[in-house]
């Protein structure tokens, strides 16, 4: 899986499809596998990203405190292929 490095953490993410940009961002106790089944509906007319939260499958988890806040606060862009 492709990994992002972000504010000092690497993010795990899941990269399918072509087309317009959809972001799809897992609940708690969970990963980007919660998405997979409407991710492969997707995939034919859109670029699906769904990350792993911190902490989440292979992306570090967040040191310190306020971990909700920063992924919150956290703005997503495609990333170049």
């Amino acid at each position: 899986m492709p990994t992002l490095h972000l504010h000092d953490l690497d993010i795990e993410y899941s990269d399918d499809g072509a087309g317009p940009a959809v972001i799809l961002v897992h609940g708690g106790a969970s990963s980007h596998r919660q998405w997979r089944r409407l991710a492969d509906e997707l995939c034919p007319t859109h670029r699906v990203l769904a990350p792993n939260r911190y902490g989440y499958g292979g992306t570090s988890a967040w040191r310190g405190s306020g971990c909700r806040s920063r992924w919150s606060g956290t703005r997503w862009a495609a990333p170049s292929r």
